[in-house]
């Protein structure tokens, strides 16, 4: 990929140029990066992101410590209660790519949007609460401030959305498969 400096055998892509609306020569080459990166490694890097480096860090550790925990402390954030916002903890093997199991284990956490929340009111998916571990608090904390934690991010549009959106349109995909549409 042209322009693309790489991290090991992953594409880093510097996503600045997504947010600001008078690079739009630039935009467009974050989104061919994307599409490339998608279909070559099917992962990437960000940078250009605006999360502090000392905020990464601190998610990273707190990480490591959500997945050191005990298997029953993270199975009382089993995503089985996290209903329509899809939220929580998932064990290895708990997600299924193709209708075979993965070989991963994750945690789903997004923007934090309460019950009065309008969409959440109107039962839209993937939006609603985390779900946070009882044995690991901070993790809350840390996780929303680096929701917030970006010039041209709110509460309401982390940085995932912008990637979605721009993986929308790098890669054509068709409406009826598309969990949020192109924007």
């Amino acid at each position: 990929m042209a322009g693309v400096p790489s991290s090991g055998s992953l594409p880093v892509i510097e996503m600045s140029p997504l947010f600001d609306a008078s690079r739009s020569e630039a935009r467009r080459q974050v989104a061919r990066d994307i599409e490339q990166a998608c279909r070559d490694t099917g992962f990437f890097y960000v940078s250009g992101h605006g999360v502090p480096d000392a905020l990464l860090a601190r998610m990273e550790d707190l990480s490591h410590r959500f997945f050191a925990l005990p298997r029953e402390a993270k199975e009382a954030m089993d995503m089985a209660r996290g209903g329509a916002a899809w939220r929580g903890w998932f064990p290895l093997g708990g997600e299924l790519t193709s209708g075979k199991p993965d070989r991963k284990e994750g945690l789903y956490l997004g923007t934090e949007l309460g019950p009065e929340h309008p969409r959440v009111k109107a039962g839209w998916p993937l939006h609603g609460a985390n779900l946070w571990p009882v044995d690991l608090p901070e993790l809350r904390g840390v996780v929303l401030r680096s929701y917030r934690s970006s010039p041209w991010s709110s509460e309401a549009q982390p940085i995932t959305s912008h990637n979605t959106t721009t993986i929308h349109r790098a890669i054509p995909i068709p409406k009826q498969r598309a969990r949020h549409p192109p924007g």
